[in-house]
């Protein structure tokens, strides 16, 4: 008998060969040294309320559990909904600070001057677009 035809072999890729390359340590530490966002802006900030509003001023926004995707499970299983309603909790909540620290991190003078200034592209570095 005729042995059989060797069937082309279908070559194999690495995994790797489909992204882009590495970059180089200089490059890395070149764009470490570019990379400064709002650090300026958000360190003058913190400054500046720390002695007025040390904990209305902090630019880490409070942590508010109702709007965290990992939890919403949590939120609408079965005694939770009527205990909010209870509370008055039932329309997304507050954070762990309150009311008030939720309306000076969205609507505070801090707040508004961050959204402006990343709103005109202030602060933004062009390589991570």
């Amino acid at each position: 008998m005729a042995e059989p035809a060797a069937s082309p072999r279908k070559e194999k890729f690495c995994f790797l060969s489909r992204f882009a390359p590495s970059p180089t340590l200089a490059d890395l530490h070149r764009r470490e040294k570019m990379f400064v966002l709002d650090c300026v802006a958000v360190e003058s900030i913190s400054k500046d309320y720390s002695v007025s509003l040390p904990k209305l001023g902090s630019v880490i926004p409070p942590y508010n559990a109702q709007k965290d995707r990992h939890v919403h499970g949590y939120f609408i299983s079965r005694p939770v909904p009527p205990l909010l309603r209870r509370t008055g909790q039932s329309h997304g909540g507050t954070s762990t600070l309150g009311d008030l620290a939720d309306r000076f991190q969205h609507k505070g003078a801090a707040a508004l001057y961050l959204l402006t200034r990343n709103g005109s592209g202030s602060g933004i570095v062009s390589w991570l677009q």
